[in-house]
């Protein structure tokens, strides 16, 4: 799968040196796979990669809309 994602950044110009790339992550497996793929291949252009989770809802952190 690494190699599907080095070769989509390679043909696409996906990322750049210096690039900040936001990862929206749920906690699941492919979530957690996108992130740890985009970890493995932020080395090469040395990119600065972080993890967005936002929780909605629930008793701890209760959404409201107007």
């Amino acid at each position: 799968m690494l190699k599907k994602v080095n070769n989509a950044g390679r043909t696409y110009d996906l990322l750049a040196d210096g690039d900040r790339i936001a990862v929206a992550v749920s906690g699941g497996k492919d979530s957690n796979t996108l992130l740890d793929l985009l970890h493995r291949r932020r080395g090469v252009e040395r990119c600065h990669l972080v993890a967005v989770h936002v929780l909605t809802g629930g008793e701890a952190c209760p959404v409201t809309v107007d």
